[in-house]
C-alpha cells in the first residue's frame, strides 16, 4: 500500500496519538473507509473525552520518574522558551513535550545521576 500524507496541526495529531492509544493510523483507515461507505466499513469507536495534553504530560513524568527522577507533575516550571518543563529534584535534570507530544529530555533515558551515584557508593 502506498504511503500517503494527512497534514494535521501538530497538537491534533498528538492528541489523537494518545487518545488511539497509539493506534493512530488504524484509526485513520477506519475513519477514511467509513467516510467512504465501503462495505463493512465501521465508524471507529471513540474515546471518553480526557484532557489530552494533561494525560500526555502525566505520562511523560511518569516515564521520567522511571528512570529515578524525583520529580512533581503539579510542579511544571518554563523553560527560557516558556515551554513547560518538570524538573528532577534530586539532579536537576528535566522533561518537557516536543512539538510532536513525545516526552524528551536532555539526558536522554538516562537514570538520575543522583540515584547513580548513591547506587556506587553503596
Amino acid at each position: 500500500m502506498p504511503i500517503q500524507h494527512v497534514r494535521a496541526p501538530d497538537e491534533d495529531w498528538a492528541d489523537l496519538d494518545t487518545a488511539s492509544d497509539g493506534r493512530r493510523p488504524e484509526v485513520v483507515r477506519e475513519l477514511i473507509r467509513w467516510y467512504l461507505r465501503r462495505p463493512g466499513a465501521r465508524l471507529p469507536e471513540r474515546p471518553p473525552a480526557a484532557d489530552w495534553p494533561a494525560t500526555r504530560a502525566a505520562a511523560a513524568v511518569a516515564w521520567f520518574a522511571s528512570l529515578g527522577h524525583d520529580v512533581d507533575l503539579n510542579a511544571p516550571e518554563a523553560d527560557a522558551y516558556g515551554q513547560r518543563i518538570w524538573r528532577c529534584r534530586k539532579c536537576g535534570s528535566h522533561v518537557a513535550m516536543n512539538d510532536k507530544g513525545k516526552p524528551h529530555s536532555p539526558s536522554g533515558k538516562a537514570r538520575c545521576a543522583q540515584e547513580r551515584s548513591t547506587a556506587v557508593e553503596s
